[in-house]
């Protein structure tokens, strides 16, 4: 099955923005300026396989290879913090939404408990008067 030049172009940016550890505005930016150069290519050459993309462009490791040797090493550490950071935000709100739940949950099971037993207690006492002959 031939795929088309854009096709190809798609398939590598997606394969390059699922290995990124982080998608960020500088990462999209990147992804989107490396698909007009790749667009620009295509225009200017043929390809049929993805074996020709990565002949010309590399492997989409190298491309992310290369994008992290280009930030220095301060807005990288600051990326991974506020990453880390977001992560445990997510973390930690996510445990206070399950412990809220969990709370009301057992409130509503005390409540079902409570009302099992007030049912119980109630029982129907029919009486039957007799005729007594003399």
């Amino acid at each position: 099955m031939k795929m088309s030049k854009e096709s190809l172009i798609k398939k590598y940016v997606r394969d390059v923005r699922t290995l990124f550890p982080i998608h960020g505005k500088t990462e999209k930016a990147y992804l989107n300026k490396m698909a007009e150069n790749m667009e620009d290519f295509a225009a200017d050459h043929d390809f049929s396989s993805m074996e020709e993309l990565y002949a010309e462009f590399g492997d989409p490791k190298d491309a992310i290879y290369q994008y992290y040797s280009t930030l220095d090493a301060a807005d990288l550490f600051k990326i991974i913090k506020l990453r880390n950071l977001l992560k445990y935000v997510i973390a930690f709100t996510c445990a206070i939404f399950l412990a809220a739940f969990l709370f009301v949950l057992a409130i509503l099971y005390q409540e079902h408990q409570l009302l099992m037993r007030e049912e119980a207690t109630y029982t129907i006492i029919t009486t039957t008067e007799y005729e007594v002959s003399p």
